[in-house]
C-alpha cells in the first residue's frame, strides 16, 4: 500500500539503506545477465556479399532481383545474375545451348529435297508435296555448337477431301452446284436449297383463288396442270353393275337399274300367269 506524507517524512536507519542496496544489486545482476545473453546472439549489422546495408526506420530492406545479361556468358544460350539491393550475389545462372530449341519453321517437301543430296533423299517417310515442321536445336558436338534439324511430317494429320456429285470445292470451301440444264426454279443460297416460284399465287381481294406453281417442273408437267379443269375430282366405280360411282369418296347414282321385283311386276302386268299344267 502507498505511504502517507507523514510516513514518508520519517527518518530511516542505515540497515534500511543496506536492504535497499542489496535489492538493487540483485535486480541489476538479473538485467546484466539478460543483456549478456542478447549481446551474444544479437545481429549488429546486415551485409550483402560483404557490403553493409544501412537500416532505415529500424529495419533493413533487402531487395532481391534476377537480371538477364545482355550478352550471355561464353558457350551458353543465356545467363542470369541474382542481385540483392543491386549487388550481384552468388554464381551466375547459365542456360546451356545443348539441345535448346532455337527456331521453328514450316515447309513443303520439294523435288530438290528428294533428289541426291537433298535433306529427304533417303527418308521414305517424306514424299514430294508433304508438309512438315522444321525444329532447329543447338547441339554441342566436341565443344562446337552445331544446329541440328528435326523434321516432323504433319501430312498424316491432314485429311484431304474431294467434292462428290452435286458438290464443288473452291479454295477449301464446299458448296452445292446447280446443273445449268435444270428446268428452272432451283437455287441455292446461304439458307440452303430453294424452289423459286414460277407462277405466283393469285388473289381476288383478300381471298386466294389459285396457288402458285414452284419451279423444278418440266414444261410438259406444267402444261398438263394448266389443262386440268377447275374442280376436277377423283372418280371411281362404287360397285360393279350398281350404276353408281364415287366422286371424292361420295357415291352418286348415274343410271337407275331395275330391281328383280320391278322386272317381275312388269312381266306380271303384261303377260298372264302360266297355267299349272304348263311345261308338262
Amino acid at each position: 500500500m502507498a505511504l502517507t506524507p507523514e510516513q514518508l517524512a520519517h527518518l530511516t536507519k542505515l540497515s534500511h539503506l543496506q536492504s535497499l542496496a542489496a535489492r538493487t544489486a540483485a535486480v541489476t545482476g538479473d538485467l546484466q545477465d539478460q543483456i549478456d545473453a542478447l549481446d551474444s546472439g544479437a545481429i549488429k549489422s546486415v551485409k550483402v556479399n560483404g557490403t553493409a546495408l544501412t537500416p532505415a526506420e529500424g529495419a533493413v530492406d533487402v531487395l532481391v532481383t534476377v537480371e538477364k545479361k545482355t550478352t550471355p556468358n561464353t558457350g551458353y544460350a543465356a545467363s542470369y545474375v541474382v542481385k540483392a539491393n543491386g549487388v550481384a550475389v552468388g554464381d551466375p545462372i547459365d542456360v546451356a545451348k545443348d539441345w535448346v530449341l532455337s527456331a521453328v519453321d514450316k515447309g513443303t517437301v520439294t523435288a530438290e529435297d528428294k533428289a541426291a543430296g537433298g535433306k529427304f533423299e533417303n527418308d521414305e517417310d517424306f514424299a514430294v508435296g508433304d508438309r512438315y515442321i522444321d525444329m532447329t536445336f543447338n547441339v554441342k558436338a566436341g565443344g562446337a555448337e552445331t544446329p541440328t534439324h528435326i523434321y516432323l511430317n504433319v501430312q498424316e494429320f491432314i485429311d484431304i477431301y474431294e467434292a462428290g456429285d452435286g458438290l464443288q470445292e473452291s479454295s477449301g470451301t464446299f458448296s452445292i452446284k446447280i446443273d445449268s440444264t435444270s428446268v428452272g426454279g432451283l437455287t441455292v443460297g446461304s439458307n440452303g436449297l430453294k424452289l423459286a416460284i414460277v407462277t405466283a399465287d393469285t388473289y381476288s381481294g383478300n381471298t386466294k383463288t389459285a396457288d402458285g406453281v414452284a419451279g423444278a417442273m418440266s414444261g410438259a408437267d406444267k402444261y398438263k396442270l394448266d389443262n386440268v379443269s377447275t374442280g376436277a375430282n377423283k372418280v371411281t366405280v362404287t360397285t360393279a353393275g350398281s350404276g353408281a360411282i364415287e366422286i371424292d369418296g361420295t357415291s352418286h347414282t348415274i343410271v337407275n337399274i331395275a330391281t328383280d321385283a320391278e322386272v317381275n311386276e312388269m312381266i306380271d302386268a303384261a303377260l298372264p300367269a302360266p297355267s299349272a299344267n304348263s311345261g308338262e
